[in-house]
């Protein structure tokens, strides 16, 4: 009975979340956590707002976006996923906050 209220409760979705997770960057004390994260080609990054501020989550340097991928502003409790398909290095930050920058490093497994 308790599986079923919370597949009601919270939607089949969250109850989900960590099983379909590679990876998780929290956003708090205006950082993101670890600033450069290491996975292997294929993983998805789930970025989590536990900060008090909204942020965003953009591909690039700051003032430089490269198109790759682009969060809504995610306010407290907010969360934004992408799958990285591809290896190299990928660079981000908070517009908001420009100087929250971090980089994921996608390498072949």
């Amino acid at each position: 009975m308790l599986i079923v209220a919370g597949f009601t409760a919270l939607g089949v979705g969250y109850l989900l979340f960590p099983f379909f997770t590679s990876a998780m960057i929290p956003i708090q004390d205006f950082q993101f956590h670890p600033s450069t994260l290491r996975i292997e080609t294929g993983a998805r990054v789930i970025w989590i707002n536990y900060d008090v501020e909204p942020h965003d989550v953009v591909s690039g340097i700051p003032g430089v976006r490269d198109q790759r991928y682009l969060s809504n502003v995610l306010g407290p409790g907010g969360t934004f996923a992408f799958t990285f398909t591809e290896p190299g290095e990928y660079e981000y930050y908070c517009s908001l906050y420009p100087h929250m920058t971090g980089k994921i490093v996608v390498e072949d497994p």
